[in-house]
């Protein structure tokens, strides 16, 4: 079972890392973005099928604009130029082609989804290399327990054959990592990346398989988003949108109202009724809302 305060815990160490190792200050405190979580989380339990569609061709339009901004920049043409033809044409394509967006989007949930469930070890090998990475270049260290990941990985019996466990140096893979004077970090694509293939190749046979039934899911999902576009969206908004409440409401109690939140958690049973009849009434808002907008009349009233 998902133990909701480590939850809280991690996500608040994986957004401070950020802020201090990228030194990004426009990353949004826990207690913003716990405020933010409960407001788009009831937004997406309750009209996420409705407006998905809009958010993807928003997305589109601006990721296209800073490209075509860019572009027009690097070519010394006038950036309102880049601007416009980016936008627009991003726009079109996040428009004409959103199924596969909804297809590709359940897909890598579902990757997502299969790794967590059946390699929770990779979470604490993320947490592990980005404590390296942060030791490396401030000397800190955020993630309770990857000391431990790393512990485990030195014993000769932590990583039996068809374990799940990847044993990897990653305070090696850390300083490999680490600019030269005067340059900068490296980005987080390029962590993520070297991260992925420091994982996959120190993987054992059990994550080897775990990934061969990722990928079969993700391709599931990307049927499913594809043939069922208008399940897959009323599923996935559902399911987001419920997760982001109860993730934001955990936050606040755990903060403001620690009693109540001790109370609560003792009891995760009721816990876990609670959210699921959050998502039972989400389910049924967001599908009986699209069948009655199917079952409107289309007529228009005839002219007197």
């Amino acid at each position: 079972m998902i133990d909701m305060s480590v939850t809280i815990e991690r996500l608040s160490n994986w957004m401070e890392f950020i802020r201090q190792y990228w030194s990004v200050q426009s990353v949004p405190s826990p207690a913003v973005a716990a405020g933010a979580a409960l407001v788009v989380g009831f937004v997406l339990a309750f009209w996420g099928a409705r407006l998905l569609r809009a958010c993807y061709v928003i997305a589109f339009i601006i990721a296209g604009a800073m490209v075509g901004i860019d572009f027009a920049r690097d070519r010394e043409a006038d950036p309102l130029i880049g601007l416009v033809i980016g936008g627009g044409v991003a726009g079109v394509v996040g428009h004409l082609l959103y199924r596969w967006w909804v297809g590709l989007t359940a897909g890598a949930s579902a990757v997502l989804i299969v790794i967590l469930v059946g390699a929770p070890e990779v979470a604490g090998q993320a947490e592990s290399f980005a404590d390296a990475l942060l030791r490396q270049a401030t000397g800190q260290q955020l993630f309770a327990g990857a000391e431990a990941v790393e512990r485990s990985q030195e014993s000769p019996t932590s990583n039996p054959a068809g374990g799940t466990a990847p044993s990897v140096d990653w305070s090696a893979v850390a300083a490999s990592l680490q600019p030269a004077e005067g340059q900068t970090r490296p980005t987080l694509s390029t962590c993520a990346r070297t991260w992925g293939r420091s994982v996959w190749g120190a993987a054992p046979p059990g994550l080897r398989n775990v990934s061969l039934l990722a990928v079969v899911a993700g391709l599931l999902g990307l049927a499913l988003g594809i043939f069922l576009p208008r399940f897959a969206t009323i599923l996935g908004t559902s399911v987001a949108g419920v997760s982001a409440l109860a993730g934001g409401a955990a936050f606040f109690l755990s903060c403001h109202a620690p009693g109540t939140w001790e109370f609560v958690h003792a009891r995760p049973a009721g816990l876990y009724v609670a959210i699921g009849l959050m998502l039972v009434v989400s389910l049924a808002f967001q599908a009986r809302r699209g069948k009655l907008r199917q079952l409107a009349p289309a007529t228009a009233p005839a002219a007197g």
